[in-house]
């Protein structure tokens, strides 16, 4: 990628997974959780082949959601303040250590606690 090949460190969150948002009602939320996952493993592909870290939202992050009502906003479809703080307890280690370079010593490998 342009950016990665200037040595700008890149991290994508990737695509979360929209089947755990049940304010979205079935079948339409089957299929928005296939769609979404698809888009986050293609979105994950391109974002190695360009030389950035990618942070898998849906596999890392979604399935937190699932019973936790205080993790979405009161349109019961957006993160809540405490559902985009989860977000960035995988996405802040991940641009961490990618801010530190190839080859530094960083304690941020593993997601900060909840």
């Amino acid at each position: 990628g342009s950016l990665t090949g200037r040595g700008v460190p890149v991290v994508v969150g990737t695509c979360p997974d929209f089947g755990v948002i049940t304010a979205i009602p079935q079948p339409l939320r089957s299929v928005l959780s296939t769609w979404s996952l698809r888009l986050a493993a293609l979105q994950e592909r391109a974002v190695q082949a360009a030389g950035g870290r990618p942070v898998a939202l849906a596999r890392l992050v979604s399935p937190q959601f699932v019973g936790h009502p205080d993790f979405f906003a009161a349109d019961r479809f957006h993160p809540s303040g405490a559902g985009y703080g989860r977000a960035m307890e995988v996405i802040v280690p991940a641009a961490i250590t990618e801010l530190a370079g190839p080859g530094a010593a960083t304690d941020v490998a593993a997601p900060l606690s909840a």
